[in-house]
């Protein structure tokens, strides 16, 4: 995931997926993670320059088939910081 701000969200849904749940497995360590319906918001610490990762269960069904999936999220700031500082160069 990347972002040009410190916080991201990720509405977790395509046209064919109807989302039951996202829960969290493993929370952030610096960060706050607020879940929003069937997506979630992710707030960096201003004081930590350190990566951060969380883990959710995202419950639903495609076009045939229920089921989960475990989704791994890894925040770096130093990244949002460099990509926020010099955009052109993207």
């Amino acid at each position: 995931m990347t972002t040009t701000s410190p916080e991201c969200i990720q509405g977790l849904r395509w046209s064919y997926m109807q989302i039951y749940g996202v829960l969290v497995l493993k929370p952030p360590k610096k960060g706050k993670l607020v879940i929003v319906g069937s997506g979630f918001r992710y707030f960096a610490d201003p004081a930590s320059h350190d990566p951060d990762e969380f883990t959710l269960v995202v419950v639903g069904k495609n076009r045939h088939e229920t089921g989960k999936s475990i989704v791994d999220i890894t925040i770096n700031p130093t990244s949002l910081a460099a990509t926020a500082a010099a955009p052109d160069q993207l």
